[in-house]
């Protein structure tokens, strides 16, 4: 396996209202189970987390990029989740993993995006024989800050967790991992695979990464 935040530049799509229906229904469950989850009530929301859920972030670093993705990233994901071919069960599933991926890598992570079939919406969400579902693909770009490597074994019983969760089959998730300098390089060369997930992508966190400075 190799493989966004919401960032200014990001527009909604026109008439898209903000829904409460992810802050307090997919969000306050994602994390339970693991040792961490949401608890939302009224017009506030607070989180909490376990320490022992993120080896390598102290539980007030945790609950800070928890707590962005229930203040910001839920509404671009939710945004997001309503344009893809998924099912209910799917955008839950894909909700856990973008959640996950925000609290293990914080600032280090880029940018989070759905392509493929999925994102272009020519898949059937209701598809559920084992030759014709199509897969679920999604693709991580990190910042130089990590060893994305390392990080790829670590997280990939992570993905598999989140989806199981959610009773769903994690062969049909696919998560690439990869550096900057990946994508930088990919443009550079004007590879055809990246050229279609530029043209498909839908940003689930951070942004889209098309700037002069990406290039």
């Amino acid at each position: 396996m190799s493989s966004t935040r919401w960032s200014p530049g990001m527009v909604r799509r026109r008439g898209a209202r903000p829904s409460w229906r992810w802050r307090s229904g997919v969000w306050p469950a994602l994390l339970e189970g693991g040792g961490g989850g949401f608890e939302v009530g009224g017009d506030t929301a607070s989180c909490r987390t376990v320490e022992a859920d993120f080896p390598r972030a102290s539980r007030a670093r945790a609950r800070s990029h928890l707590g962005s993705i229930l203040s910001g990233v839920a509404t671009q994901l939710d945004d997001a989740l309503s344009a893809a071919a998924l099912n209910e069960t799917e955008r839950r599933a894909v909700a856990r993993i973008v959640a996950r991926l925000e609290a293990e890598l914080g600032d280090d992570l880029l940018a989070v995006w759905l392509y493929g079939s999925r994102a272009r919406g020519e898949a059937d969400p209701s598809e559920t024989h084992h030759d014709r579902r199509s897969d679920i693909d999604m693709m991580a770009i990190v910042g130089p800050g990590r060893d994305v490597s390392a990080f790829k074994w670590e997280f990939t019983p992570k993905l598999i967790a989140a989806v199981e969760t959610e009773g769903d089959s994690p062969p049909y998730y696919s998560m690439h991992l990869h550096e900057l300098e990946w994508l930088i390089d990919r443009r550079r060369i004007r590879s055809f695979f990246f050229q279609e997930v530029d043209r498909d992508k839908l940003v689930l966190a951070g942004g889209d990464l098309e700037g002069e400075e990406y290039r």
